[in-house]
């Protein structure tokens, strides 16, 4: 076999039907990667969700056991909705830059109303339900641009 019969045979360009073939089955896949990676968006509302009634409960921690069991719970939360994620092993392109601006974001919006709250507004419900509210806006703004892409 010469190099001109392996040019031939082996000819890496895909013409006529087997090119709208390939095609086809790149939209299919588009479109199974576009509907699996709707987890982010599902993700972010539990997230929302779940941050005002626990951004309005840290703001009413007094003492060790209360904070401790608010910490446990929190953190099994955030495991198990990691967790969750974890199932559908998706995300578009650019997931990480959205995703560090949300949680970024997020974590700011928190430690402004937890660190303002409980040394100005201690125990204050007026101050700690409004911000658990502003807390969780990143979540529910990131999801609604996530859903609607």
């Amino acid at each position: 076999m010469t190099d001109d019969d392996l040019d031939r045979t082996h000819d890496p360009r895909v013409d006529g039907p087997d090119a709208l073939a390939h095609l086809a089955q790149a939209e299919k896949m588009q479109q199974a990667v576009r509907r699996q990676a709707k987890w982010y968006a599902r993700y972010l509302v539990l997230f929302g969700v779940a941050t005002i009634p626990a951004v309005t409960a840290a703001g009413f921690i007094q003492g060790p056991v209360s904070g401790l069991t608010f910490a446990l719970v929190w953190c099994v939360f955030v495991f198990a909705v990691t967790l969750w994620s974890q199932r559908f092993g998706v995300s578009r392109r650019g997931f990480g830059r959205v995703h560090a601006i949300w949680l970024v974001s997020w974590l700011v919006c928190y430690m402004a109303v937890l660190f303002i709250g409980v040394a100005v507004f201690p125990h204050n419900l007026a101050w700690f339900l409004p911000g658990a509210v502003v807390t969780s806006i990143p979540c529910f703004v990131t999801a609604y641009l996530e859903a609607h892409r």
